[in-house]
């Protein structure tokens, strides 16, 4: 993982998506200097599952192309563990 990144859970993009907002990730990734991450099974649930109904599949295909233009990566989720790990590992060592 790069040293500057943000790992999205699904709220913030939902958030973004429905109030026609998404536009904003690209140039907050160029400002942040960074990667945005989302993890596969948020993925799942941002894109996969809402292409098989018809309620929120805009709004997926919205996601898919940040996904397909690179300003959303998909990261392992066991890199996210084992770095969740050892920031918790140096905060309980810190006192």
């Amino acid at each position: 993982m790069p040293s500057s990144c943000i790992i999205f859970d699904t709220g913030p993009i939902i958030s973004l998506t429905t109030n026609n907002l998404l536009w904003l990730l690209e140039p907050m990734k160029k400002k942040f200097g960074g990667e945005f991450y989302i993890t596969p099974s948020v993925k799942k649930e941002l894109v996969d599952v809402p292409l098989e109904t018809k309620k929120f599949k805009f709004e997926a295909l919205q996601v898919l192309d940040m996904i397909e233009r690179g300003v959303l990566k998909i990261v392992d989720q066991k890199a996210v563990k084992d770095e969740g790990y050892k920031l918790m590992q140096i905060a309980n060592q810190c006192f």
